[in-house]
């Protein structure tokens, strides 16, 4: 029984491919939704496990 699972929305800021010049800081979100049957909390993180 899957008790967390998310899935993509999109990206909310910066798109894939976006070619910046060296050292320049960026912010990149994505848009989430919980799919699992628990809530998350104001403490719940996700990672990346596979992919680039």
């Amino acid at each position: 029984k899957i008790l967390y699972e998310a899935t993509f929305l999109g990206d909310e800021t910066v798109p894939d491919g976006t070619i910046f010049p060296p050292s320049t800081r960026f912010v990149k979100s994505r848009n989430v939704f919980n799919i699992g049957i628990r809530v998350w909390t104001h403490t719940t993180k996700l990672h990346l496990i596979q992919g680039s």
